[in-house]
């Protein structure tokens, strides 16, 4: 990529070059995140069935944690891409002579669709760190009942005497339980969220690119090289409030198909979400390039 960097180098160049490579320069380290933030898990057949096992339930939690987080990364750094190449399209040459009439709306609906309380909202993170510390919370609870039952058991007291204090611990194991269950239920919120909140993703990036082919085609005159690929949805709508029902009827068989879902279809639209930006940062590179009359600095 033209990198420009002092004034003898930007002279007799259009005013908004350096801003442009800035931009431009941004949007790529954007684009290259994705290594960080749509990463791909292990074997799910591995990960569920084997790994739990060795790592005593630890992985289990683990990678819905990790699952979590993947979410709110690759949204954020999707939303964070379409919005650096808003500002990219502005700055383009092409953009001081043809950003008019129908072009210039169909920017102008593009920003509008990105900037929506909708796409916004979207982005946003979903927080993990309640269910975090209330299994943490939970566990600790159990440990200390556990630790205080085994010292009662070994301890040189009468029964009627082990009989109160154990009596006397009861309401902790409801408490205890009451606990788990309000865990129980934000899980399952956190997977809700995981399963729906891909589909109007994938509806967007649909809508978004629907306005910048157009944009890309006018700038080039019609150029093959800036035609993008279009956008196709890898995630389904699921009724979640069935899958819950479904689950006690299925002894649990139907959650693991819930997670399955969860962890493939995102990895599928990560894949296919890459394939679309990278077709995008090629296009506008290929735009920007007479910008910099091709100089290049070491």
């Amino acid at each position: 990529m033209t990198t420009l960097t002092t004034t003898e180098e930007t002279d007799g160049f259009p005013e908004n070059t350096p801003n442009l490579h800035t931009n431009l320069a941004q949007l790529e380290a954007i684009f290259n995140a994705r290594l960080k933030t749509d990463y791909v898990f292990m074997n799910w057949w591995v990960g569920t069935f084997l790994m739990p096992w060795v790592t005593l339930g630890i992985y289990f939690y683990y990678r819905h944690f990790r699952n979590i987080h993947r979410r709110n990364q690759h949204l954020q750094r999707t939303r964070a891409f379409y919005s650096t190449l808003a500002q990219v399209l502005r700055l383009l040459p092409q953009a001081s002579e043809k950003l008019t009439g129908q072009t210039a709306e169909l920017l102008e609906d593009y920003e509008i669709r990105l900037g929506s309380k909708e796409a916004i909202a979207m982005a946003k993170p979903v927080h993990w760190k309640i269910w975090a510390w209330g299994e943490v919370l939970y566990s600790l609870s159990i440990i200390a009942l556990f630790g205080i039952g085994i010292a009662l058991a070994f301890s040189h007291v009468d029964p009627a005497s082990a009989k109160k204090q154990i009596a006397f611990l009861e309401p902790y194991n409801d408490l205890i339980s009451l606990i788990n269950l309000s865990l129980s239920i934000y899980w399952y919120y956190l997977y809700k969220r995981l399963l729906e909140d891909y589909i109007p993703m994938d509806l967007l990036e649909a809508k978004l690119l629907s306005y910048v082919q157009p944009i890309l085609r006018n700038f080039s005159n019609n150029d093959s090289r800036t035609l993008l690929p279009s956008f196709e949805p890898q995630c389904r709508p699921r009724n979640f409030w069935l899958h819950l029902l479904l689950l006690f009827p299925t002894l649990g068989i139907n959650f693991l198909y819930l997670d399955y879902c969860c962890i493939h279809e995102a990895q599928r639209r990560f894949k296919e979400s890459a394939r679309v930006q990278y077709r995008i940062l090629q296009a506008v590179k290929k735009l920007a390039e007479p910008s910099a009359n091709e100089v290049t600095t070491s």
